[in-house]
């Protein structure tokens, strides 16, 4: 996955590519929609297009022309993306907050600096890495997992936790209060 997307950020078909992907999620936002399934979409972009200051007028103009609610989708971002104090990133992220699209920090609990990052984006959701994920134990939670969880709950945001593979996973985590997974145990 890495290495694909690598070489399409050196072919300098990047662009395309992110709108292509953002326009098949918000396809399918709107079928789901239409056949009564009114589910958010989450996707991930390229660090270069928080620094387009017209990224969130394009999101405002695709939304609006599949009649998708801005907060049914979710703009998933890396911590490299938000550790970047540039001025510009700051304000792409504030306009698409303003216009109501839902904010995940992705990987949470990775980087050297997630919880300086969480104090300064405003985010409406944080991702349990799957790494944490992967090291659950029924006979002794992971204390990093227990945390975040409550971090995320203190401060009124949702906690997702990535790579969800098994049963035993999931009804940890549930016991644990995270209310929403994503992995191969939903669906591949």
């Amino acid at each position: 996955q890495v290495v694909f997307l690598d070489a399409v950020e050196r072919s300098g078909q990047l662009a395309a590519f992110a709108d292509a992907v953002l326009d098949q999620a918000l396809a399918a936002a709107y079928e789901w929609g239409q056949a009564g399934f009114p589910i958010p979409v989450a996707v991930n972009v390229s660090p270069r297009s928080l620094l387009d200051p017209a990224f969130p007028e394009a999101i405002e103009r695709r939304l609006t022309a599949r009649r998708i609610p801005p907060d049914f989708l979710v703009i998933e971002l890396t911590e490299s993306v938000t550790l970047s104090q540039l001025e510009v990133v700051d304000e792409v992220l504030g306009a698409l907050r303003t216009m109501g699209v839902r904010l995940a920090l992705d990987d949470f609990g990775t980087g050297y600096s997630s919880l300086a990052t969480l104090a300064r984006v405003p985010v409406d959701e944080l991702k349990i890495d799957r790494g944490f994920v992967s090291e659950l134990d029924l006979s002794a939670p992971s204390a990093v997992v227990r945390s975040t969880i409550e971090l995320g709950r203190s401060l009124n945001l949702e906690v997702v936790a990535e790579g969800v593979e098994t049963e035993d996973q999931r009804l940890q985590l549930w016991e644990l209060g995270c209310p929403a997974g994503q992995g191969h145990l939903f669906a591949r």
